[in-house]
């Protein structure tokens, strides 16, 4: 027959197992919690600099439309200064596709006649 000390050790060793349990359950919670703010933050810094591409590409053929920045910056809130970092940034980010890169000269042919486009 179990004595009496011995249940009072058993029960506080099951409190504790519960408790340690417990908090193992809880850490899990705030881990899974953190994570899934990390995920949201990344998601948006993702959506916020697509905006600013966005932002940046539309003042760019803005200024393409208008002639200039200074003609832009007369009918958008965007003053000329504000315009032409957009248009560098624009410019330094679109894609390699988008650049404007002078095609390639074609090479000589073997006669050393030169190809004439047409």
């Amino acid at each position: 027959m179990a004595s009496r000390h011995d249940r009072d050790t058993q029960e506080r060793r099951r409190r504790l197992r519960e408790r340690q349990e417990n908090e193992r359950k809880e850490m899990r919670r705030r881990q899974q919690e953190q994570t899934a703010a990390l995920n949201e933050i990344d998601g948006a810094v993702e959506r916020l600099d697509a905006a600013r591409e966005a932002v940046a590409a539309a003042v760019a053929r803005g200024v393409e439309v208008f002639g200039s920045a200074d003609a832009l910056a007369e009918v958008v809130s965007f003053g000329v200064k504000e315009i032409r970092a957009y248009e560098r940034h624009h410019r330094r980010h679109r894609p390699v596709a988008e650049r404007k890169v002078p095609a390639p000269a074609a090479p000589p042919s073997a006669s050393g006649e030169v190809p004439v486009a047409g």
